[in-house]
This record gives structure tokens, C-alpha cells and sequence, in this order.
């Protein structure tokens, strides 16, 4: 295990050169003939992920050689000691501070700490809700919060923990939450949320929970992975007055329809929404959805509350006109054998064999003694008889149509 500054030392230099014991530290390396202050070679991102970091440092060398770092990673490392983390925070202007895969599930009071970042990722820690609490107590002007995959299956906020007004953007996603009441703790902890990620949870249908009153200004909304199953959870989602960006894919109510036809109907849902799954919906594509929608709808008994406003802005619709592109399956063709020929209704799914073999009667021979071939009156002068020489080919292979022709000759 090693601290962040050897870490360092180890990726950018020779180990052998490294020197920490004294304050006023400074490390140097050669190449093409000049020598460069290790400090000068760390600059304002940094990124020090899988080095087997369990601490910082002192804190004179963090100033020194990290002075000038405001975005650090330090994901997947063996940090577990918040004390470690709040060096960081007294010594250096970070903004953007990932600790993800760091097992940082405790932590004890701390003080005496300016904390100047907007963003925190702490995916896979397994930090507890009342160290969470400490941490937003710590990091005041957070706008960016990631808390992913660290096992919550309920939210725990304490009630003194009070509201954390600055927070902007929270990803919550693939904790395992099961209760919109839960969602709705959050929004009341971080009031003025606009962007929401709570993907990859087990989320069911909205009740009668107040998203709408508790979302006033969420802009955007992920929550696809997740056990959505009825049309009235998405109709809810329209109480978030401000919401314009919804993703809300693989979820099992919109599995149920084709891609295009369950994306038409959630567009035509959801007025206010401009980009869904990512995609943006112009007003071509929101008019046929739209449109889509009433088809859907026009003949149901009990019709979706949205249904009278589309009826009414978009008038009668009649339904789609169905055409059968599909070939006709029983044509009548016209049979020959030597002199003898005969008019017949065949199944043009059958197969050469079956039609052979129900031509024995009339060829007066077993089928395997005669050939058989495919004449198309309007292609005769081009192609001539065709022999169909594949028993387990379909009739409607050939194209057979009324009107066409068959001969028959012995071998």
C-alpha cells in the first residue's frame, strides 16, 4: 500500500529517486536534458485510480506537489479512512473529487474543514446513510452527488439532517429502492434537484405519492431498469411541471409493444417532454405520435384521461387502412400431360413433392417416374419451362399466380 504522493512518484518517475523525508520536498526526473520539478507535471486533473492508495500524505506534500489539482480520481483504491479524505479537503481547491471503490462504509466527526467541491462520486463504497449525512454537512456547496450501487434499499436520511438546498444533480442508480417513498425522501432532503438518475433500482408504479410536489424544479429523470408497469405512472410523471428530459427504457409496461409503437405512445403521453431515451422529439414526430395514440385508443371502452385533449386538438382520425401484401395461398392454374389437360385449385404453400404426388392420379404414374415444370405465360418467350427439381421447395417460391402453368412429362 502506498500514500498519493508515492503513488505518484511511482507512475511519473524512478522510485529510486524519491525522497519524503523532509518537508520542503521536491522530486526531479531527466529527459532531453532537463530537469523538471515533479510539481510542475501535476496538473489540474489527476487521476491516480487502481494504484493501491490507502492514504494521502502529509500535508505540506500535498500542497506542494498537488497544489494545483482541482479534479482528482482516486477510484478503486483502499482508502478507508475519512481522516485521509479530509486532507484533500484542507489542503487542496478540489471541485471534482471521485473516491468510488474505496471502502469508506464509516466515518467519525470532522472539523475544521473548507470544503470547496461541487462534486462527489462515491459509487461502490458502501458509505451509510448517517455518514452521508456527515459528509453534505462537510460539503455544503455540493451540486453533484453520485451514490450509486452502494446497496440502499431503503433512504435513511436522518430527520436533523437537514436540507441541502445546493444540490443539483443526484445519481442514485442500481441501489436496489423499492418504494417511490424513498424517492420522494430524497426530493424533500435535496429540494431543488434537476437532475435525477435512479435507473437500475426495483421501483414499481407511482401511488399516491406528491412527485409533482416534491420535484418542483427536476428537469430530468432516469428511471429505466426499473418494475414500471402501467400507463398512469407515466401519466403522473406530467404532475413534474418542469420535467422535459425522461428515460424510461427496459422497463416491463413498455415491453409490451413494439419499439416504435411504445415510444410513440409515451411521447404522446407526455406533453412537456422534449427528449426521451436520449432522443429528441420534434414536432413531426410528437403530431404522429399523437395520432398514434387515438388509433390506439379510438375503440377502448375506458379511454386514457389524455385522449379527450388529443381528440380535441387533432379531430376525428380514421384508422389505418390494413392492406394484405402477403401472396395469395390458392391460385388456379392449368395442368398438361401429353394431350390431356385440367384446371385446378392448388395451395401454393405446398411443397413440389406434395403437389407431385397429388398428380399421380391424374399422370396415371408414381410420382418419381415424371417430371414436372413451371411455365409463367408472361415470361415464356424469355425463360421457358422451369423444372422444379427441389421436392421440399414451396409453390410460392416460384411465384405462382392465377393463371399460370404446369406440364408434366415422363421420364
Amino acid at each position: 500500500m502506498a500514500t498519493l504522493l508515492e503513488a505518484i512518484y511511482a507512475k511519473y518517475f524512478s522510485p529510486s529517486e524519491s525522497d519524503f523525508s523532509h518537508i520542503d520536498i521536491k522530486f526531479y526526473f531527466t529527459s532531453f536534458d532537463k530537469q523538471k520539478d515533479v510539481s510542475e507535471c501535476v496538473g489540474e486533473t489527476l487521476v491516480m485510480d487502481n494504484c493501491g492508495i490507502a492514504g494521502f500524505g502529509s500535508e505540506n506534500d500535498l500542497r506542494s506537489i498537488c497544489g494545483r489539482v482541482k479534479e482528482l480520481s482516486v477510484s478503486g483504491n483502499v482508502i478507508e479512512d475519512w481522516n485521509e479524505v479530509a486532507k484533500l479537503l484542507r489542503t487542496m481547491e478540489l471541485f471534482w473529487l471521485n473516491l468510488s471503490k474505496n471502502p469508506l462504509s464509516e466515518i467519525c466527526q470532522l472539523s475544521d474543514i473548507e470544503c470547496n467541491l461541487r462534486t462527489l462520486v462515491l459509487n461502490q463504497t458502501g458509505i451509510t446513510w448517517s455518514a452521508l449525512t456527515t459528509v453534505l454537512q462537510i460539503c455544503c456547496g455540493l451540486e453533484e452527488l453520485h451514490i450509486s450501487q452502494n446497496g440502499f434499499d431503503t433512504v435513511q436520511l436522518p430527520e436533523d439532517g437537514g436540507v441541502h438546498e445546493g444540490l443539483r444533480s443526484l445519481f442514485c442508480f442500481e441501489n436496489g429502492l423499492n418504494s417511490w417513498n424513498d424517492v420522494l425522501r430524497l426530493g424533500q432532503a435535496f429540494p431543488h434537484l434537476e437532475v435525477l438518475v435512479i435507473a437500475g433500482n426495483r421501483l414499481g408504479d407511482v401511488g399516491d405519492e406528491p412527485i409533482g410536489e416534491t420535484f418542483r424544479n427536476l428537469r430530468a429523470l432516469n428511471i429505466s431498469q426499473n418494475h414500471v408497469n402501467s400507463w398512469e405512472t407515466v401519466d403522473k410523471l406530467n404532475h413534474v411541471e418542469q420535467l422535459s428530459d425522461l428515460k424510461v427504457s427496459g422497463v416491463p409496461l413498455l415491453q409490451k409493444y413494439p419499439k416504435d409503437m411504445s415510444r410513440a405512445l409515451t411521447v404522446a403521453r407526455l406533453p412537456n417532454v422534449s427528449y426521451l431515451n436520449g432522443s429528441y422529439v420534434d414536432e413531426d414526430e410528437r403530431e404522429t405520435s399523437e395520432r398514434a395514440f387515438i388509433r390506439h385508443h379510438q375503440f377502448d371502452v375506458n379511454k386514457p384521461p389524455r385522449y379527450a385533449e388529443l381528440d380535441s386538438k387533432h379531430g376525428p382520425i380514421d384508422p389505418l387502412v390494413e392492406i394484405d401484401l402477403s401472396p395469395e395461398r390458392i391460385v388456379e392454374v392449368t395442368v398438361k400431360f401429353e394431350e390431356h389437360m385440367c384446371k385446378r385449385l392448388i395451395n401454393v404453400t405446398q411443397t413440389v413433392a406434395q403437389f407431385k404426388k397429388k398428380m399421380e392420379p391424374f399422370v396415371g404414374h408414381p410420382a418419381h417416374k415424371f417430371r414436372l415444370f413451371y411455365i409463367d405465360p408472361a415470361a415464356l418467350g424469355v425463360y421457358g419451362p422451369e423444372e422444379m427439381r427441389f421436392p421440399q421447395k414451396c409453390l410460392y417460391t416460384y411465384h405462382v399466380k392465377n393463371g399460370d402453368h404446369f406440364e408434366i412429362d415422363l421420364k
